[in-house]
């Protein structure tokens, strides 16, 4: 994980921050200067705080002294945003934004936007294996009628290789180990696949989960 850029709204003397980690000629290395109680240390444990310790109950206790500032800056039941990160995971942008009310939403239901964005990942694997497997019946056919050089078939095979013993079972010329390997690499995919109804059935249910949420979070003005 990378963090691109932190936007802190307030925090003790920490006021309408925003610093930017874009590297630079490739290089990672980011001098944090201020003048002594300028809130460098502040700054590190609420980096710390906010990304290690929000996503693990066991860790919110050390969440409950920070959050406790905001309980007294923060009078009335509103929303109040906290800090937003931009960061880089696996190469692909996240954007984290944390709030604070004193509201309890233990009860309402925000895992639906994950879900929906999990079904949405889902459905373009889907798509992708169902290539792969016409691929890979191309292949066989190809295989059967010696109608691929080896070089080209050992290249296209090794994109489905998920093991080192796999990638054993394409050192030899072998037409018998070559589709065997696309036997078992076609069952594989195949056993992840799920029908298109099934799938929309699961959409619709965390849609609807999700109209639920922003109909409760509108009562008390806040939104999705």
């Amino acid at each position: 994980m990378f963090i691109k850029k932190i936007e802190l709204e307030n925090y003790k003397v920490l006021d309408d921050i925003s610093i930017n980690f874009e590297p630079k000629n490739k290089h990672n290395i980011f001098p944090i200067i201020s003048v002594n109680g300028g809130g460098k240390s502040t700054l590190l444990q609420f980096v710390f705080a906010f990304l290690h310790c929000s996503f693990k109950e066991e860790r919110y206790k050390y969440l409950e002294t920070m959050l406790e500032y905001y309980k007294n800056v923060n009078p009335k039941d509103k929303l109040n945003k906290i800090v937003r990160f931009q960061l880089e995971y696996a190469n692909e942008p996240v954007n984290l934004e944390f709030i604070h009310c004193k509201s309890n939403y233990k009860n309402l239901n925000f895992n639906s936007i994950i879900t929906i964005r999990e079904l949405n990942e889902r459905k373009r694997q889907i798509n992708q294996s169902i290539e792969d497997i016409k691929i890979l019946d191309k292949l066989a056919n190809d295989i059967e009628n010696s109608s691929i050089s080896t070089p080209l078939l050992r290249r296209e095979l090794n994109k489905f290789v998920n093991s080192s013993e796999e990638r054993e079972m394409l050192r030899y010329d072998d037409k018998s180990n070559y589709l065997m390997f696309i036997n078992n690499t076609k069952q594989r995919l195949e056993d992840s696949l799920i029908s298109d109804e099934e799938l929309s059935t699961m959409l619709i249910k965390a849609e609807t989960e999700k109209n639920r949420l922003s109909e409760e979070l509108n009562k008390l003005d806040l939104s999705t």
